[in-house]
């Protein structure tokens, strides 16, 4: 890209644009997987910082079977809320693209900001305090240098991408 030819009556530089904008077309071209790469790697530590602090719940808790030939049998539940969780990543490139990280548990906002206790339908007792253990670890995960590290890397690896 940049060269020096020897003249007889000292040194001339040149630049070779032509070089320098094929490489940075290539790089361009490849920026949207890039991306999408490094994103996805950030999220995937968030969803794991997430599931780590998710309460783990009682093992023993069962639940009524209300329909079907098994009615009014006993069951235990099997899946925990830690293992519910999933993400994925959202849109083409540039400020279109984001990663959604989700609890597919019908009870998680439940066990995230509380409830009301209600006995029989109708009648409420008390209330249940939220663990807002999802709001916590974000606020973990935005104050650690995670995502700092990863965009780090994400521009390191473009910058070799240019020089190579």
């Amino acid at each position: 890209m940049i060269g020096m030819r020897n003249t007889g009556d000292g040194v001339d530089i040149y630049i070779d644009f032509a070089s320098f904008r094929r490489k940075l077309d290539k790089v361009a071209n490849e920026y949207p997987k890039t991306t999408e790469k490094h994103l996805r790697a950030i999220g995937n530590r968030l969803k794991k910082a997430v599931k780590e602090n998710t309460p783990v719940g009682r093992t023993d808790e069962k639940y009524e079977i209300k329909w079907g030939k098994n009615a009014g049998k006993m069951r235990k539940r099997k899946v925990k809320m830690r293992n519910t969780w999933s993400g994925k990543t959202i849109g083409t490139s540039g400020a279109n693209l984001e990663y959604q990280l989700r609890s597919k548990s019908k009870r998680y906002h439940l066990v995230e900001r509380g409830h009301v206790k209600v006995f029989f339908g109708k009648r409420t007792r008390g209330f249940v305090q939220g663990r807002f253990f999802f709001a916590k670890t974000k606020a973990e995960f935005e104050r650690s240098e995670a995502v700092e590290r990863e965009i780090k890397k994400m521009f390191f690896e473009i910058q070799k991408r240019l020089e190579g």
